[in-house]
C-alpha cells in the first residue's frame, strides 16, 4: 500500500473516531516523575504518626530547637565558657520541661532527651571543677540518658555494624560525654553508667563509649 494511501485511511480514521467522540488521548504508556527535597524532622514525625504542632510537641521542639546552634558550633570543638554560659539557660528551661508532666508525644520527648544529651556532652568537655552547677548539670542529663530505653536494639544489629555509624539517641550521647566526666570526678555513679555501657545492646553505644575509655585512664586506672 502506497504512503498515500495509507494516509488517506489513517485521515478517515480520525475522521471517524472524532464524530464518535473516540479519539484516544495521546499519552505515553510509561512516564516518570522525579522530585527531591530535605527530610526534615517535621516529615519524619508527620510520617509516624505525631503531630509535630500539637501544642506539647511544639514547645518541645522549641526549646531543643534553641539548642541546636550550639551543637553545630561546637560539635568538633571543645566549647568556651561564654558559650557555655549562654546556652545554659536554655538547658535548663527544656530539662525542666522534660522532668515536668507533660503530653508531648514519645518520639518528642525522647528527641527532646537526644538533643539534651548532646548539649551536656559538648558542655563537659570544657569543665573542670565538680562543684559548678554546669558538672551537676551535666551529671544528672548524662546519667539519665544512660538508662534511657533509645536506641532500642534490633535483631541485625550486630551483623550490619560493619562500620561505625550511628544515630542521635540518648545512650549514644551518654556514651561519649561520661568518658569526659571522669576527667573531672570518676565518681562510682558515672564508672557504674559506663560499666554498663560497654555491655549495651547496641553495638553503636558500645563502640562510642570503648572509644572514648582512654579519657578514664587517668583518674580510674583500676576500673580502666
Amino acid at each position: 500500500i502506497s504512503n498515500e494511501k495509507l494516509g488517506s485511511r489513517a485521515r478517515a480514521l480520525l475522521e471517524g473516531m472524532k464524530r464518535a467522540g473516540k479519539v484516544p488521548n495521546n499519552h505515553p504508556f510509561v512516564s516518570f516523575h522525579t522530585s527531591s527535597g530535605p527530610y526534615t524532622e517535621e516529615k519524619w514525625l508527620r510520617e509516624v504518626g505525631v503531630d509535630p504542632n500539637r501544642e506539647d510537641n511544639r514547645e518541645l521542639r522549641t526549646l531543643y530547637g534553641a539548642l541546636q546552634e550550639f551543637r553545630s558550633k561546637w560539635e568538633n570543638e571543645i566549647p568556651d565558657l561564654e558559650a557555655i554560659e549562654a546556652i545554659f539557660p536554655a538547658a535548663e528551661n527544656l530539662r525542666a520541661k522534660l522532668t515536668a508532666a507533660g503530653a508531648a508525644d514519645p518520639q518528642v520527648v525522647t528527641t527532646a532527651w537526644s538533643s539534651l544529651g548532646a548539649c551536656a556532652r559538648l558542655m563537659c568537655r570544657a569543665l573542670k571543677n565538680p562543684e559548678d552547677e554546669g558538672f551537676a548539670f551535666c551529671h544528672s542529663v548524662l546519667l539519665f540518658c544512660a538508662r534511657h530505653a533509645e536506641p532500642k536494639p534490633e535483631p541485625t544489629d550486630e551483623e550490619n555494624f560493619k562500620s561505625p555509624g550511628w544515630s542521635s539517641s540518648p545512650r549514644n550521647e551518654a556514651a561519649e560525654g561520661l568518658p569526659w566526666l571522669t576527667l573531672i570526678s570518676p565518681s562510682e555513679d558515672i564508672l557504674g553508667a559506663i560499666r554498663t555501657l560497654v555491655r549495651d545492646p547496641v553495638p553503636s553505644v558500645r563502640y562510642l563509649v570503648t572509644s572514648h575509655l582512654f579519657r578514664v585512664h587517668g583518674n580510674a586506672p583500676e576500673f580502666f
